[in-house]
């Protein structure tokens, strides 16, 4: 009892040890039989592109790719890191689903409570559903790591931060760039700014400002991102699915994120 009674106060003394332990069990967790399940459909679409360069995985994108120009770079560096095989394909997406409970946590701490926080980066660190999809070489723990560090980011900037300010815009950027359901996150961060009491945020018209600089460096994607959706579209119709059962499941997704907030 004395010795729970201790850990207790150290991890409520120390935040940055309850954030490294949440990491390291998530991490942990997405490790167990990394490497011994096959390979589902899109990550063998995924591993199908590895033995090309950088710039080649680029170009296929934007010749004619469902995803974004960024969206295979990460599964490429995990595999020049850590090899081919299904544990190496899938080690940096494991890597950044287990990162992605410290700014969830940190959001979350300035919100609500260091204690909320703490229950938050657990349920995603131990999660069933977080860690199934953070053991796939696929693009969910990557576009988790990065959305959860956008509301972060995104909330200090409206708090006034200006180092935080500074990233806003490149945050932004790259996760379009991975993938386009990121602009769920970019909704949700910069919706962020009418959550903060008025006289304590940013300036509108810098809001305005930062908007501005990142709809101009993503307009030429914008394009792009059209004929990546009509492909998406083709692919799926050839596959035969049915796109309602898709975007029921893909809203019970988002309503499950959403709830981890509220805690």
């Amino acid at each position: 009892m004395n010795g729970i009674k201790k850990c207790s106060k150290l991890i409520a003394e120390n935040h940055w040890l309850a954030y490294l332990l949440v990491f390291v069990a998530g991490f942990v967790l997405r490790l167990i039989c990394i490497g011994s399940k096959s390979l589902w459909v899109d990550e063998a679409y995924a591993a199908g592109l590895m033995d090309m360069n950088p710039i080649d995985l680029v170009k296929l994108s934007i010749a004619g790719s469902p995803h974004p120009p960024l969206a295979f770079l990460f599964i490429r560096f995990s595999t020049v890191i850590f090899g081919q095989s299904e544990a190496g394909l899938r080690m940096i997406p494991a890597l950044a689903s287990a990162l992605a409970a410290i700014p969830l946590m940190c959001f979350i701490s300035r919100k609500i409570s260091f204690r909320s926080a703490l229950w938050a980066g657990l349920i995603w660190s131990v999660s069933p559903f977080a860690i199934s999809m953070g053991q796939e070489a696929w693009l969910y723990g990557i576009i988790s790591c990065f959305g959860f560090l956008f509301i972060d980011i995104a909330d200090r900037a409206w708090n006034c931060s200006r180092k935080a300010l500074y990233f806003v815009v490149p945050i932004a950027l790259t996760g379009m760039l991975i993938q386009h359901m990121f602009g769920l996150f970019i909704a949700a961060g910069f919706a962020l700014y009418f959550t903060v009491p008025r006289k304590q945020r940013l300036p509108f018209r810098q809001l305005v400002l930062v908007s501005a600089i990142f709809l101009v460096l993503y307009a030429p994607f914008a394009v792009l991102m059209v004929k990546q959706t009509a492909f998406r579209a083709e692919r799926i119709r050839r596959a035969g699915m049915d796109m309602a059962a898709v975007y029921r499941y893909r809203f019970l997704q988002v309503r499950w994120v959403c709830s981890l907030r509220l805690l």
